[in-house]
């Protein structure tokens, strides 16, 4: 295997969280990708329903060192789990080397470990790129706890948009959830708000409720879609960004 060289440290370890919670909600395994200037990667699962795609600049982390470009495959779901031990204030370094990754984290206790990288081949370099023509931006807060309204509901969730507002519909037996935001409301910022035409999609629910998950690293983040398109979800994180992808519900009938 190609010699790998890496080094990075941060002292926020929550960015490290989330970086491989985002992932892991899409796949188990994954490729890295390491420039001289960034951190990268983009994940497809397995039904090719949903998309990951995560960039961090150098400058999200307190040291950064990689001289070219390299990619490494890694069990995301092991590295979730050497999150899930580190203690408030520890700090992450990590370094990859010719065949393994090495993680330390270091607070009141040193806690090293290290993973055999991975043989996933080479990194399918798909990237969301493209916009869509509906788009609005919608407070965190707000968007956590519609899907959490929307749990009671069935297994897809519809979402319409017009120059009024914003609604989330679900059923599921005798139980029919909408949520409602209007256009200008404290969680649906008028200045945002770009809907020239009415959309309406429906989408596959038990995506949205990982998606999600990443509420709690920003104040806002931003939706696009369009009618029967995907939906695009980007959450603007350390200088840098993670954005998923959902592909629209398709009823077998």
């Amino acid at each position: 295997m190609k010699y790998l060289r890496l080094e990075i440290e941060t002292d926020d370890i929550r960015l490290m969280s989330n970086i491989f919670e985002a992932l892991g909600a899409i796949v188990a395994e994954g490729i890295i990708i390491a420039t001289p200037d960034s951190l990268q990667a983009s994940a497809l699962d397995n039904s090719r329903i949903a998309m990951a795609e995560m960039y961090l600049p150098k400058d999200a982390f307190e040291v950064f060192k990689c001289e070219e470009e390299i990619e490494f495959g890694v069990n995301i779901k092991d590295m979730n789990a050497i999150l899930g031990l580190a203690s408030p204030g520890d700090s992450f370094k990590l370094t990859v080397s010719s065949n393994q990754i090495h993680v330390a984290l270091e607070g009141d206790a040193i806690k090293r470990i290290s993973l055999d990288l991975l043989d996933l081949g080479e990194a399918n370099r798909r990237s969301i790129t493209s916009s869509l023509p509906l788009s609005f931006r919608i407070s965190s807060k707000v968007f956590a706890n519609t899907i959490k309204a929307a749990e009671l509901g069935g297994e897809a969730i519809e979402l319409r948009a017009n120059d009024e507002g914003v609604q989330f519909k679900t059923e599921s037996g005798s139980k029919h959830i909408s949520i409602e935001l209007k256009k200008g409301s404290e969680g649906l910022a008028e200045g945002d708000y770009n809907v020239p035409e009415e959309g309406i999609t429906t989408y596959p629910f038990r995506y949205l409720k990982d998606f999600a998950k990443l509420t709690k690293t920003t104040e806002d983040l931003a939706i696009e879609f369009a009618t029967k398109k995907p939906l695009k979800i980007t959450y603007e994180i350390a200088e840098g960004y993670i954005i998923y992808l959902l592909a629209p519900r398709i009823d077998s009938t």
